[in-house]
């Protein structure tokens, strides 16, 4: 069962690559050569070619990073959610406070 950051990861990674793609079906190209530089031509095509669990290390640390980016606003939105819950009990009205805070952990995981 994977965590909720290596699936973010794996998305993350899948927008990357199609966003270049598109960068590239963007360039303008002379004599076969990239605007944009070379090496990043190179290096980004390689990694366009490969699948998120073929990625080294390092990459996956990178779309890592990025995934934890929307776990944050995903929590944050959960935490504001919790407080308007509380809000709620406060004024009398049910609520399920502690499946949210629970909710929140596990998304941290």
């Amino acid at each position: 069962m994977k965590t909720t950051p290596e699936r973010l990861a794996e998305l993350a990674h899948q927008q990357w690559s199609e966003w270049m793609e598109y960068l590239f079906s963007k360039c303008f190209f002379v004599g076969g050569l990239a605007i944009i530089p070379r090496w990043a031509v190179q290096r980004w095509k390689r990694q366009i070619a490969m699948s998120y669990s073929a990625l080294s290390k390092e990459e996956k640390e990178s779309d890592r990073r990025e995934a934890n980016r929307f776990i944050e606003v995903c929590v944050k939105r959960l935490e504001t959610y919790a407080l308007s819950l509380e809000i709620c009990q406060h004024i009398g009205l049910p609520d399920p406070i502690e499946a949210v805070h629970e909710a929140a952990r596990r998304l941290r995981e």
